[in-house]
C-alpha cells in the first residue's frame, strides 16, 4: 500500500509538473485572475461592512453627519 502511494504520488507530481512546464502562461493567466477575484471580493466586504455600520445617534457623537471613514479612523 505504501510503495503503491508512493508510486501514485511520484507520477501526479509528474504529470502536474510536466502540465505547468507546457501551459505556463495559463497558470500565470489563472493566478492573475483568481488575485483579481480575491480582491474583488476583499472591496464588497469592505463596501457591506460601511454600509451595514451601525449609526451612532447625534447625541454621543461629536461632530454629528462625520462619513464613514472618520468612525473608521
Amino acid at each position: 500500500v505504501v510503495l503503491g502511494s508512493l508510486t501514485w504520488g511520484v507520477l501526479a507530481a509528474a504529470g502536474l509538473s510536466a502540465l505547468l512546464a507546457t501551459y505556463g502562461n495559463v497558470t500565470t493567466y489563472i493566478r492573475l485572475t483568481g488575485g483579481a477575484y480575491l480582491l474583488w471580493l476583499a472591496y464588497k466586504s469592505f463596501k457591506s461592512a460601511l454600509r451595514a455600520q451601525v449609526k451612532p445617534s447625534r447625541a454621543k457623537v461629536s461632530g454629528a453627519g462625520a462619513s464613514g471613514w472618520r468612525f473608521f479612523g
